[in-house]
């Protein structure tokens, strides 16, 4: 199953009934999509409703299983004028949620994301961005990126990460980084960083990281 939508978001860029679990982490607004893969960040985002899951959160009875049409995609890439990377990078695919703290879906927020290549250069010299692109969420708050897996800085640095602005009625700033990544610090998810689980994933041609994830605006 999770293979199977893995190859359903690279291949042809949706989601299939995205059924919902819950997480206690914030009171009146505790639960976020039980998406097939581990979901990141923390509160639950409510798209309209097609069923109900009665009694399962105070102050988010709008719950339901979500099947999505075709997704907003941004596929990430250089700006300013830059040639594209020379060093590439393992493929990566991200689909987010963007919401409120009222547990409601934010359509048509621009969610800007930019990092840096395989081997860790934001661009030539000072110039950005190999990586760069923007993306409006669809009436559901949905988003989907697909861009390649960073590297932590030439010459070292903090562990690999992808910026991500969310702009909406407020203003939401973040820097998504891996679950599986040796040199992540203890403190990431408490410091301002949104902590991602990836896997790998394959559609028949090609493997790549995919990843979810809910981001909350302020």
């Amino acid at each position: 199953m999770i293979l199977q939508l893995g190859r359903a978001m690279l291949s042809r860029g949706r989601s299939v009934n995205l059924l919902l679990t819950f997480l206690s982490l914030v009171a009146g607004c505790t639960a976020v999509p039980a998406f097939t893969t581990p979901v990141t960040t923390v509160f639950f985002v409510a798209a309209p409703a097609t069923a109900v899951s009665p009694g399962a959160l105070p102050g988010c009875n709008n719950l339901a299983g979500q099947t999505f049409g075709e997704i907003p995609t941004v596929v990430a890439g250089p700006n300013n004028g830059l040639e594209p990377s020379p060093a590439g990078g393992e493929p990566l695919v991200i689909q987010g949620v963007v919401g409120d703290r009222q547990c409601q879906s934010v359509a048509d927020a621009t969610v800007t994301v930019w990092h840096t290549d395989g081997a860790g250069d934001y661009g030539p010299g000072e110039d950005c961005c190999y990586y760069w692109g923007t993306v409006q969420t669809d009436s559901n708050g949905v988003f989907r990126i697909e861009t390649v897996r960073p590297a932590v800085y030439r010459g070292g640095g903090p562990a690999a990460h992808i910026h991500v602005e969310v702009i909406g009625d407020s203003t939401k700033m973040t820097e998504l980084v891996f679950s599986d990544d040796p040199g992540l610090p203890a403190s990431a998810g408490s410091d301002g960083t949104t902590v991602l689980d990836v896997m790998r994933v394959t559609d028949g041609q090609q493997a790549s990281w995919y990843g979810e994830v809910v981001l909350v605006m302020s």
